[in-house]
């Protein structure tokens, strides 16, 4: 595509004619010459708002870019309502593969019920990577938002793995290599964990128990969620690392390109902060939702992990490790 916005027949063939509204609420979407969509008044409701940066290959840069800003929203105990994508390509990317990417944004959004409610789409000769930014729009009944609200003494809550959505990356961009040292069984399982990373289910889960605080574990990994939630809380922790799950598929993966899985992308995994969590993680298990207690809260603001036995402390979250193999 040439440099600069997409052209008006490109917009209307290959974007507007493949978007949809799944939601009442909207009352004006994306359309030719519209600055803005417009949502009917939420009346006593809150609004949550977030945005997300993803770049990566096309094929799947707009399935993870909507699953990351509704995590984030389901995370405040948010219900989604619409999304917003702001889209620049290289120069290279043909219009098919745009409109394999709003269909793929689309198709998360029909299974979300959800809606995209406008953008912006342009192609640039100063990236080689798509880059989507997503804005993401819900709503919260009332005011019983979940923010910043883990005390010391409770327990940690993790759902599902360690670095899923890591692990299903670097399966995607590096088959050919992995190929010569694993089976195409065991790719294709890493592969689809990127088809398990939405935490709705996890989230709606622990509003209906009852819970302190809510954290979606995606970039910096599991260390990374572990140390911005306690830090935004004013407190510390204790958490046993053989306690933290990790599918088999991720610890060969990290292990053979010498990846720390505790620093890896871990979009899918959600922390929860709960008075009774061991309670919560048998109603996550009868629910479908793997889950498992890792630790606990402390007053004290040292944040520890303790790996077979003995204390070390967890360091500032650094540079997500999927930067260092992407």
């Amino acid at each position: 595509m040439k440099q600069g916005k997409v052209p008006e027949s490109v917009l209307t063939r290959s974007i507007l004619k493949l978007i949809k509204q799944n939601r009442e609420e909207v009352l004006e979407g994306p359309g030719i010459g519209e600055d803005c969509g417009i949502l009917r008044s939420l009346g006593q409701d809150l609004c949550a708002c977030n945005v997300a940066p993803v770049t990566g290959h096309i094929e799947e840069a707009g399935f993870r870019a909507v699953h990351a800003v509704v995590n984030n929203l389901a995370a405040t105990g948010a219900a989604p309502l619409a999304v917003l994508p702001s889209i620049l390509l290289p120069e290279d990317v043909k219009e098919k593969q745009l409109k394999r990417l709003i269909r793929d944004i689309q198709m998360v959004c029909d299974e979300l019920s959800i809606s995209i409610l406008g953008g912006h789409t342009e192609s640039t000769s100063v990236i080689s990577r798509p880059i989507i930014t997503m804005t993401g729009i819900g709503t919260i009944a009332g005011k019983a938002y979940v923010t910043k609200g883990a005390k010391p003494d409770q327990d940690i809550v993790m759902t599902k793995y360690a670095a899923m959505e890591g692990t299903a990356l670097i399966a995607r961009e590096k088959e050919s290599e992995l190929e010569t040292h694993y089976s195409r069984d065991f790719i294709s399982q890493a592969k689809d964990m990127l088809y398990d990373i939405s935490v709705l289910k996890d989230a709606e889960t622990a509003v209906k128990f009852g819970i302190s605080s809510m954290h979606d574990a995606r970039k910096g990994g599991i260390y990374g969620a572990l140390w911005e939630f306690t830090s935004a809380a004013g407190i510390g922790m204790k958490v046993i690392l053989e306690n933290i799950p990790v599918r088999q598929e991720t610890v060969e993966i990290c292990e053979f390109y010498d990846l720390n899985p505790y620093k890896l992308l871990s979009g899918g995994s959600l922390l929860i902060t709960a008075d009774k969590g061991y309670e919560l993680a048998e109603v996550f298990k009868a629910a479908g939702v793997p889950a498992c207690v890792i630790g606990k809260t402390t007053k004290e603001q040292k944040k520890i992990i303790i790996r077979e036995g003995e204390e070390g402390f967890l360091e500032p979250p650094k540079s997500d490790e999927i930067y260092r193999i992407l």
